[in-house]
């Protein structure tokens, strides 16, 4: 079952990475944007059809996937050795 039988559209998310603040102190983060809404598969623009906050996917358990997919990824790029990350960075919590 895909997130298109379940919730009749696929969003785009657009994010981007950044390593500084404003204030240019090594300050790793991702800014992302999530559409309210998705294309289905005839090509048309859905919005969501259920749910109190108005949202595609629950925000809850998008945060908990998309942090567990993140971090995973990010740990298997350090451990390829196709990543420098400052010590003890993995170790911290990250707020998603």
């Amino acid at each position: 079952m895909s997130l298109l039988d379940i919730y009749c559209a696929i969003a785009q998310i657009s994010q981007s990475y950044h390593t500084w603040s404003q204030k240019l102190m090594y300050h790793p983060h991702v800014h992302c944007i999530v559409p309210n809404g998705g294309i289905t598969n005839e090509g048309k623009w859905q919005f969501p059809k259920k749910g109190k906050d108005n949202c595609l996917y629950p925000a809850d358990a998008m945060k908990a996937l998309y942090k567990g997919y993140f971090m995973d990824h990010l740990k298997s790029m350090f451990q390829a050795k196709l990543l420098t990350i400052p010590k003890g960075y993995l170790e911290k919590t990250w707020r998603i």
